[in-house]
């Protein structure tokens, strides 16, 4: 797996939190973490499968999936498998997609059934390989669902630096809400409970401190009840364990970037 990450342009800071340019090799897929972030893959060489997260078919079109609370796998066919991978900021997939990220929990769907004004673009056969129409697909859609945000993206960056770390009762008073109410919005905008937020969220601060401490360390800095606890969530959120995490990315580094762990702070970014 190559994973090339390019700067996002200044109007979409606060819709995307990722835009990569992504080789599958058929021996070398790539890992899908348990998170509250959707993320959309344009398919420009190849054919893709997303296992483990809903119903699972080879495409070779536009692909989103959204929030999951288990780790998945993406494959390809016979042969490399490329193209445009597209992380949404976490809160960001109302506007961006017009439905709720409860609605897109746990599934992976085609993208031309969430966007009306998909076209059938050969994105392969630009010059940028398509990157400018993919950048024009997501700002039509920002500018066409824009008003079915039930948090600012301040507001989002906000409630995933609490939601670890603060009891549900005391972050929905500090945002003037009531509990009933944070539950529902945390629902909508994250595609997860307060709790599963707050699971996915230990789980990328424990990343961003891999290869610094070891798992007793990182259970405790991380948020987590005690070491068995944090290996048991660690195994089901990711499909491995610490230690097997760690050879891993020391073959494959680019899992490092994939997720942020190289330079997540504060717990704000995730999955």
């Amino acid at each position: 797996m190559q994973l090339i990450d390019i700067p996002i342009p200044p109007e979409f800071s606060n819709w995307l939190e990722r835009v990569s340019w992504v080789e599958i090799a058929p021996d070398e897929p790539m890992p899908v973490f348990a998170g509250a972030r959707v993320n959309l893959l344009f398919v420009v060489d190849g054919e893709v499968r997303v296992d483990g997260i809903g119903d699972a078919c080879m495409v070779a079109a536009p692909v989103c999936w959204g929030p999951t609370r288990r780790a998945g796998v993406v494959r390809c066919g016979s042969e490399l498998a490329r193209g445009w991978l597209v992380k949404l900021a976490g809160g960001a997939a109302p506007a961006v997609l017009g439905t709720s990220a409860e609605a897109l929990a746990s599934r992976v769907q085609p993208l031309s059934r969430l966007w009306p004004h998909l076209s059938a673009e050969a994105l392969g056969k630009q010059a940028d390989r398509g990157l400018a129409t993919v950048l024009a697909w997501i700002a039509a859609a920002i500018g066409r669902w824009e008003d079915r945000l039930l948090w600012s993206p301040g507001q989002c960056l906000r409630v995933m630096g609490l939601i670890d770390s603060t009891p549900v009762a005391q972050l929905a008073s500090q945002l003037g809400i009531s509990k009933a109410t944070l539950e529902r919005r945390t629902w909508a905008a994250f595609g997860l409970p307060p709790k599963g937020l707050a699971r996915v969220q230990r789980l990328y601060r424990s990343l961003a401190m891999i290869d610094a401490a070891n798992d007793a360390d990182l259970a405790a800095q991380a948020g987590f009840f005690d070491q068995s606890h944090f290996i048991a969530d660690f195994r089901q959120l990711t499909g491995s364990t610490p230690a097997q995490f760690r050879r891993l990315a020391v073959d494959r580094p680019q899992l490092l970037s994939l997720y942020n762990a190289a330079d997540l702070t504060g717990g704000i970014h995730g999955g």
